[in-house]
């Protein structure tokens, strides 16, 4: 499963931690400030 993750915060990130280590394609978005 194709999943994307807006935010890369403390919880963004371990989640698409988890959801990769599962099998899943994870693709981060974020923001530049």
């Amino acid at each position: 499963m194709k999943i994307a993750v807006i935010g890369t915060g403390h919880m963004g990130r371990a989640l698409g931690q988890i959801w990769a280590k599962n099998g899943h394609e994870v693709m981060f978005g974020s923001r530049d400030t």
